[in-house]
């Protein structure tokens, strides 16, 4: 080793002595052995405490992190986490600060806590840790959420029912109102609700009651139900949770009449009356629960009431009853006395506490009517309307209006007449058109008939007008309005159907499906389906009822639209028996106006082309037996592509033992379709015996035109034999045999022998 060399490893040496020296000197120290947080409150950082480290080494600093042990749960923090601890100079020097925190999360005090000042080198000081939470705990002690029946009000105004609740705090922390949290769930949460500023006993010390207050306001009739979930928001999470069931009932009055609006109370002669009654009934049946308590009743118009205290008047307060039990009914007669000609109108009003407004009192009104002497129109029906759809150009079923005047009326004239007798005509009974002006007794009625037929496609409308001397201007010129629908059948389908190519030597074609729509209003009839212009009987009919033939039908009618039922799916047949091009007409003839409709008729009769080709199998010469040789023999099979070319099916075989093949993709058996890649035959040669040997490589297929073919490979099989001639050996030419030597002197050469060996095989 050189001088300048040996010195640098002297000095590097020094260094490393040096270095080992001085980390061997640090020594870390912490100022506290144990710390006490004391009790701090729950989820919330305590007071810091500060941790003085001290390094006593006078040369190095020392990286130093503070860590946690598990019995800490991880709710001490460090600030800082880590840092670097001076070198020291003086008595203060050396040291470094950390701020510690402890942030309970729960109930359970720190146990088992130690921090840990983790250091490179030499042992880690630690410090003890305790400390404890302080947190509320809520407890449900008494009371409970079962309302009883309470009458409810949809918009809130009625009377609250209120239930309190007693709550401990088992803690040991106070609880204040702010701290509790209180949420109804469930389907009728709504009802129910916190009763704000109604707590009692707040803020509860550790060990003490209070009560919270809830009210139960339902905003239907029937069971209510909810759960109240009420809670802590300053105790570990999930602890205080307290889930109280509330329930209530909502209870209404339902008032109905027992009369449809308008009621008429008949005619009568000028100064003369009609009388009737109205029955007010508290429908259990509507769900009413409680007592209807009717405040008031008022008529207008020419109507009064004849008892219940209020004979001749037209308000009336019921003294008796006031009230109506549930599903019970309160009659009351009223008259009319008509002040002029006509149709007289009046209102019945009812004030009660009836729930059907959500308010503290719900007002009813019935149409009252009432007709004077003159005469007095009635028409039945009000309107007509011909249901569902008529065939454009067909006649719909005639429907009556009937023109009726009033018990002791005078005698009613009138005259009809139609916004259109083409779409809307009129006619009598038996005929004619007599009917369409005459005159009516009092008590008495005509019939006219009224008729459509529409005279285009969608809604039709029109008016009946009749003119009468009914002094009631309303009925003085009546209009009947008529509405009705025209519709026809729309036939929809594909303009064409194509069946694709199609092998002719497939046993029965190939078929296609076919849907027929009726996008029309009426039901579409198809008479007939006929297939023309196919001479070759190409295309048939191939589905039940038509399963053969170009001809079918009639068909069932096909369902207006829109469905169910609008829609018929009908399957035909391409079976063609020779290569080319077919076509075909399927005309549909219906009523739809559009009749007929053509679908175009399009396949191909196609045939698989076999294709073999390569170079000729040459002999594959000798060979040794058993073994395989070296050289192989190919050829393809392939169906070229076309238009009138179809799939291939193919299978190729080779019996012989001492030939063998192997095919690319798809393999020995498969499908081409036309224009795929040809499969590649591979033979190879491996005789098993010797002498000239022949194999024949069979390749059948669905060519019609060349269903099977044969390729025939040939080959020699040869083995060289090895044979003893001298000396003979006991069973020539077997191998074996013996030489026999003369007694001969140790030391001495004996005369020699000779071994012949022959090879008989036919090989080197």
């Amino acid at each position: 080793m050189s001088g300048s060399l040996r010195w640098v490893w002297i000095i590097a040496a020094i260094a490393l002595i040096g270095w080992s020296t001085q980390a061997a000197n640090a020594a870390i120290a912490v100022d506290m052995a144990a710390i006490d947080f004391g009790d701090v409150t729950m989820n919330t950082a305590s007071t810091p405490i500060t941790l003085t480290v001290t390094n006593d080494d006078t040369m190095n600093t020392v990286a130093v992190t503070f860590t946690q042990s598990a019995g800490c749960n991880g709710r001490l923090s460090f600030t800082p986490a880590n840092g670097m601890v001076p070198v020291r100079n003086a008595p203060n020097d050396g040291q470094l600060t950390v701020q510690v925190r402890f942030t309970p999360n729960s109930r359970t005090p720190l146990a088992s806590c130690t921090i840990t000042v983790d250091q490179p080198t030499g042992p880690d000081p630690s410090v003890t840790v305790a400390g404890d939470s302080d947190a509320p705990r809520l407890v449900v002690a008494a009371g409970d959420l079962i309302f009883s029946t309470l009458r409810w009000n949809a918009n809130g105004a009625g009377a609250a029912a209120t239930r309190l609740l007693t709550i401990d705090n088992t803690g040991d922390a106070s609880m204040a109102i702010a701290n509790v949290t209180t949420g109804f769930t469930g389907t009728h949460a709504g009802d129910f609700a916190f009763l704000a500023g109604s707590e009692a006993g707040f803020p509860i010390p550790p060990g003490g009651t209070g009560t919270i207050a809830f009210q139960f306001n339902p905003s239907a009739a029937g069971a209510r139900t909810a759960t109240l979930n009420i809670e802590l928001n300053n105790d570990p999470t999930g602890e205080s949770v307290a889930d109280v069931p509330a329930s209530g009932t909502g209870i209404q009055s339902i008032q109905t009449f027992d009369r449809g609006s308008p009621y008429n109370l008949g005619s009568a002669p000028l100064g003369g009356t009609v009388d009737g009654s109205v029955t007010l009934r508290n429908r259990a049946a509507d769900q009413a629960s409680t007592t209807l308590n009717v405040s008031s009743m008022t008529l207008t118009g020419d109507f009064v009431f004849r008892d219940h205290g209020c004979l001749g008047l037209q308000a009336c307060t019921p003294p008796s009853p006031a009230a109506i039990a549930v599903d019970a009914t309160e009659t009351f007669p009223i008259r009319c006395t008509p002040s002029a000609a006509g149709l007289r109108i009046g209102t019945l009003t009812v004030i009660s506490d009836d729930a059907t407004s959500g308010m503290a009192s719900t007002t009813k009104t019935l149409t009252l009517n009432c007709t004077g002497v003159p005469p007095a129109l009635a028409v039945a029906p009000t309107s007509v309307t011909f249901a569902g759809n008529t065939r454009v150009g067909t006649p719909a079923t005639v429907q009556t209006i009937t023109i009726s005047n009033a018990a002791g009326a005078q005698a009613l004239t009138y005259s009809a007449a139609t916004s259109s007798m083409t779409e809307f005509p009129l006619s009598c009974m038996g005929g004619g058109v007599a009917c369409l002006s005459g005159t009516v007794p009092a008590s008495g009625s005509a019939q006219i008939q009224v008729g459509f037929v529409p005279g285009a496609v969608g809604a039709r409308s029109g008016m009946v007008t009749l003119t009468t001397n009914d002094p009631d201007p309303t009925d003085a010129t009546k209009v009947i309005p008529l509405s009705g629908t025209g519709a026809i059948s729309i036939l929809s389908a594909n303009a064409s159907l194509a069946f694709g190519t199609i092998d002719i030597a497939a046993s029965g074609g190939v078929t296609q499906n076919l849907t027929l729509t009726n996008s029309g209003g009426m039901p579409l009839n198809i008479s007939s389906m006929v297939i023309s212009g196919d001479p070759g009987t190409n295309f048939t009919f191939a589905f039940t009822g038509c399963t053969t033939g170009q001809s079918c039908g009639p068909l069932s009618a096909i369902n207006a639209a829109p469905g169910p039922g609008n829609t018929l799916t009908i399957t035909l047949r391409c079976d063609p028996t020779t290569i080319g091009a077919k076509t075909g007409t399927l005309n549909i003839v219906s009523d739809d106006p559009a009749s007929p409709r053509t679908v175009n008729l399009t396949c191909t009769g196609a045939t698989p082309d076999i294709q073999i080709a390569g170079p000729p199998l040459a002999d594959f010469g000798s060979q040794r037996i058993n073994t395989t040789s070296a050289t192989t023999r190919t050829f393809t099979i392939s169906n070229p592509a076309g238009t009138t070319t179809s799939n291939l099916t193919y299978n190729v075989t080779e019996g012989s033992p001492h030939f063998s093949i192997a095919c690319s993709a798809p393999g020995c058996s498969g499908t081409l379709a036309p224009g795929a890649t040809a499969v590649t035959v591979t033979v190879s040669f491996r005789p098993t015996a010797t002498g000239p040997l022949t194999g024949t490589i069979n390749l059948m297929s669905n060519d019609v035109s060349t269903p099977s073919v044969d390729v025939t490979v040939t080959g020699t099989g040869v083995e060289p034999l090895v044979a003893l001639t001298a000396p003979v050996p006991p069973t020539p030419p077997t191998v074996g045999g013996s030489l026999t030597f003369p007694d001969t002197n140790v030391g001495a050469t004996s005369a020699t022998q000779t071994i012949t060996i022959q090879n008989t095989g036919s090989m080197t």
